[in-house]
């Protein structure tokens, strides 16, 4: 299969939907709204629409993949547009949905407030919530989330 470099895809049963495709072929003309968005590798500028907009998109392609569907032709009873929009999940490379940029991730967890702020005690404001105040610029993938490992 010809690598086409990333994409935003619909997951539809075991098969991806390529949406730029769809941009490309005019499939999505009759929703009257500027979909360019969808042409591009992530789907950061598609995921700010409107949320009308949004609900739009996500109708219209629920209507173009049902069986009975009134679009048959648009990919459904065109067999060289289903080989070219669809695309098997196991033949295609999944990477990360947004696009994130310069990240920081504001914390505050039992145990960094304890460590940190020594003068403050978690005990006198039980309506603080667990992501409150410290900054963090670095993102650790572990296992435990928010629970510490060391008491």
């Amino acid at each position: 299969m010809k690598d086409l470099g990333p994409r935003i895809g619909a997951a539809i049963g075991q098969e991806i939907l390529d949406l730029k495709f769809l941009i490309g072929a005019d499939v999505l003309e009759s929703l009257s709204i500027n979909l360019d968005c969808l042409k591009l590798p992530t789907p950061n500028h598609f995921a700010i629409l409107e949320k009308n907009n949004l609900r739009l998109v996500r109708t219209f392609l629920r209507r173009l993949m049902v069986k009975d569907t009134d679009l048959g032709s648009l990919p459904r009873d065109s067999h060289s547009r289903r080989q070219v929009a669809l695309h098997h999940r196991c033949d295609i490379q999944m990477h990360l949905p947004i696009r994130i940029g310069n990240f920081t991730d504001f914390l505050l967890t039992y145990t960094t407030l304890r460590t940190h702020c020594s003068s403050w005690s978690r005990t006198e404001c039980k309506l603080l919530p667990p992501s409150d105040s410290i900054s963090r610029t670095s993102i650790f993938i572990r296992g435990l989330g928010h629970i510490s490992s060391s008491p």
